[in-house]
Order: C-alpha cells, then structure tokens, then sequence
C-alpha cells in the first residue's frame, strides 16, 4: 500500500487548495520546482495523517515525507540501515590504527607488570624503542632512560615493603632531578616535565600496570622526601 492510497478524492482535492497558497518565504532559494513540489505534498500529507490517523506507526506515517526526501537527493533508507548497523571500531581496532599512523607509540599490552626486557637494563623494549627513537641528543636519552628504568620499577616493587618502596621513591626523584638538569643545560626545561609525564604515562599503560603504580604511590601517603643534591644522573 503506498502512501497516496491513505488519502480519499476529498483529501487530494484539499491538497491542491493547499498547494496553491505557498509560504511567500521559499525554505532554500536553490530547491528546483518539483523537489519544492515534493516537499510540500509531504508537508500536507503528513499534517493530514496527524489529525486522521494518530494510530497509525511512524514508518506509515514517514511515508509521504520519504517520497519528498528521496525526490530530492535523500539517501537511501537501506544505505542508512547498513550504516547504523556497522559496528563500532573496538578500542584495541582504535589503538592500533593511532599506533600504525604514529599518532601514539607502539607499547607492550600484554597481561605481564614488567614486559619484555631482552637487553635486561631494566626498561621494557617497547619504551626502549620509544625513547631510542625520540631522543637523538646522547644525554638527554640516557637521562629519559634512568627515569623509565625507576618509574619500571615503581610498578614491580611490592607496596606493602615500605623499605623497598622508600628506595624506589628516592630513585625516581633521582632520576627525574637528572632529567630536569639535563633538558636545562639544553635551554629546555619546559620540555622536561612534559618527557616525565610521557614516561610515566607509557609505564602504566595497562590496567594491572596502573593498580600497581597506584598502590605504589599509596604507599607513599605520609612519607617525607628531601631534594636531591649534586648530579644524580647515572
């Protein structure tokens, strides 16, 4: 049943009345005549169909503007179905493509606190790499690494041995007082901030490497520091 045979000779005959009173104001200046044409024998019909056929479902009643909008350069409702249907990329599916385009680094995902650490110094190689990749200054990459070699270990120590966590919280203040003092003489110390963040970022990239980072940085609830003095790079 198409939606011109909803309507009695009566309704169509006040179509036409209707149509012959257009609005002074025409809706876009650039609509051709018949797709204007269209829209209006939508516009009438669905006002019909309010007042005379409340019951009826919104897809019937979408009937006569659907002719309008198809008349008038509309996609296609069944382009639109398989559009809605698509799934929606995964996060892994939106990692992946950032990572392949270089947007982010490519880091270690796997279920593993430490990762993989071939070259045994201490750094998971996939921030070996990052750093390796990002620093070409000599100094300034060995001063990144101390701090991702003590930010590693903040995520493997045990939270509960307040010692151990004491001397990896000395060893990070170390290592990111090297970092700071390295980017200054480099007329960078803005930047040094900003590479601390970065490494402590891609250290707790997971979600069982981020519990352990924050149970590290409670167990430092109360504790005291003091500033590190002299050169503390490695």
């Amino acid at each position: 049943m198409n939606g011109l045979s909803l309507f009695s000779n009566a309704d169509l005959l006040h179509a036409s009345r209707f149509l012959a009173r257009p609005p002074i104001k025409m809706i876009r200046p650039a609509l051709t005549a018949s797709c204007f044409f269209m829209q209006w024998v939508g516009r009438f019909f669905i006002e019909r169909m309010n007042m005379k056929w409340r019951e009826l479902t919104k897809a019937a009643a979408s009937t006569a503007m659907g002719l309008a909008l198809v008349a008038c350069g509309g996609h296609d409702r069944n382009d639109a179905s398989a559009q809605g249907n698509a799934p929606p990329p995964t996060a892994e599916a939106a990692i992946a493509k950032l990572e392949n385009a270089g947007a982010i680094p490519k880091l270690d995902r796997s279920a593993s606190l430490a990762g993989p650490d071939v070259d045994g110094n201490g750094v998971r190689d996939d921030i070996d790499a990052y750093i390796n990749g990002k620093f070409t200054d000599a100094k300034q990459r060995k001063a990144v690494l101390q701090a991702a070699r003590a930010m590693q270990k903040s995520v493997l120590v045990d939270a509960t041995n307040k010692d151990a966590t004491k001397a990896v919280s000395l060893q990070i203040d170390a290592a990111l007082d090297c970092v700071s003092s390295v980017f200054r003489q480099a007329d960078n110390l803005a930047a040094s901030s900003k590479v601390s963040e970065k490494i402590e970022a891609i250290t707790a990239n997971t979600k069982q490497r981020l519990v352990a980072y924050l149970a590290y940085n409670k167990s430092q609830d109360g504790t005291t520091s003091s500033l590190a003095r002299g050169d503390t790079c490695e």
